[in-house]
Order: structure tokens, then C-alpha cells, then sequence
């Protein structure tokens, strides 16, 4: 919550579990077709987790404009993706690997279980960490862009870029640079083992 997407809350200052998506997320794709592998890695439950990816995918698939509910015109759909999917239809193994349609964009979807408790870390005793080297083969050909610095290990802190937090604002151009950025400064190895 606050990289890629915003839970959004009501007027008293609580979650409601409606999710919105950051601006031109449907940008991340580029990645993927320069050869990175993509994946998430959150601090949210599985369930919760499932419910974003879903939402995330209809930005990828659509077009982030045609997701929001905007006239899609003369776009088509890709192929084979004519209906929306539920997020029921997102299964994870063990070791964190997506499989079934989320595994089609996002290779890894690590929730919550993937992280270790740090009560206190940021003032929560809910508060947790991402061990990324527990789940990556090779943490020098991985990069964690999160909004939370406090959630990365000081013996990984080379490996992240602190994300500005997305609270829903529409004009935010964040992923459009991360991805031009990282395309023009980053080799991609193509390893699938990343």
C-alpha cells in the first residue's frame, strides 16, 4: 500500500478495502518486455494481496484509462483476455511463485508471510520487514522499489529504492520515471531464477 496501489479510506480516517492503482502502472510492462522479471513483495495478507494483483492486472491488460472505466474506443484486448478474472483465480506456491494468470505478469507475490515480525520498527508492534535474500536466487540482480524504508534490511539497503508514497493523487507521473530510469540505467539479465 502506497507503491503500487492505495487502500482507500473513509471519511472517519478508516480503510475501507476499496483499492485504487497508482497511475501508469500499466507502464511496468515494459519491463517485462526488455526481459526483467517483475514481482511483489508486501506487507499485506495474502487476501489482500490477491484483491491488488487482480486490480493491477486489469491496469497491465487494459490500459490503465480503460480500467478506470474510461471508453476503451478502438483499443483491442489482448489475446485471450476478454473477460476480467476474479482474484480467486491468483494461486501462489510455497516459495512465493504466482501461478495462473498473475504468474502471466507478476513472476513472485510475497505477502505477508514472506516477511518477518519487527515489532515497534516504525511504532506498530505489527510492523514488518521483507528478507528479500531468503526468497531472491541472486540479490545483486534484484532491485525492491518500495514506498517504506524501514521495511528493508540494513544488509539490503543496496538493493532497494525508496518509492514516493502514492496516496491517490492523480497526477503522479512516479512509475513513468521509475521505468524509464531503470530501462535506461539497468541491464536486464533475463535470468529466471531473479
Amino acid at each position: 500500500n502506497g507503491t503500487l496501489i492505495n487502500k482507500t479510506k473513509n471519511r472517519h480516517g478508516r480503510k475501507t478495502g476499496g483499492i485504487s492503482v497508482r497511475p501508469h502502472v500499466s507502464r511496468l510492462a515494459q519491463l517485462r518486455k526488455r526481459g526483467f522479471v517483475v514481482g511483489i513483495y508486501s506487507s499485506a495478507t495474502l487476501k489482500t494481496c490477491k484483491k491488488a494483483v487482480a486490480k493491477l492486472l486489469d491496469h497491465i491488460r487494459w490500459g490503465d484509462e480503460c480500467a478506470n472505466g474510461a471508453s476503451a474506443g478502438s483499443r483491442l484486448a489482448p489475446e485471450g483476455s476478454s473477460e476480467k478474472k476474479s482474484s480467486s483465480s491468483i494461486s501462489i506456491s510455497e516459495s512465493g511463485e504466482s501461478r495462473g494468470e498473475a504468474g502471466d505478469f507478476f513472476q513472485y507475490l510475497l505477502h505477508r508471510e514472506f516477511c518477518e515480525l519487527a515489532p515497534g520498527i516504525a511504532g506498530a508492534m505489527w510492523d514488518t520487514v521483507k528478507p528479500l535474500g531468503r526468497y531472491v536466487a541472486d540479490l545483486n540482480k534484484c532491485i525492491l522499489f518500495d514506498d517504506d524504508e524501514y521495511k528493508v534490511l540494513e544488509s539490503e539497503k543496496n538493493h532497494h529504492v525508496l518509492v514516493p508514497e502514492w496516496n491517490g493523487e492523480t497526477a503522479d507521473d512516479t512509475l513513468t520515471c521509475l521505468v524509464e530510469s531503470t530501462l535506461k540505467h539497468i541491464p536486464s539479465s533475463g535470468d529466471k531464477d531473479v
